[in-house]
């Protein structure tokens, strides 16, 4: 393989190309598993999509 110096440098590539997709899907992964530090309640979550639709009708009947 040393007469394609053409053909190291895409193999070398690759490889490195391949580790990091390794790293970003195991980061990824771990990220997955660990339980969120703040969990969110849902019904903070409603109110505000129930605020912001309410002040989308008021906007709608005023103009």
């Amino acid at each position: 393989m040393d007469d394609y110096p053409l053909l190291n440098l895409f193999w070398t590539m690759l490889w490195f190309f391949l580790w990091l997709m390794w790293l970003f899907l195991l980061f990824r992964v771990v990220a997955l598993l660990r339980p969120s530090p703040v969990p969110v309640p849902a019904v903070s979550r409603m109110y505000v999509r129930n605020a912001a639709s309410a002040s989308c009708a008021r906007l709608a009947l005023t103009s």
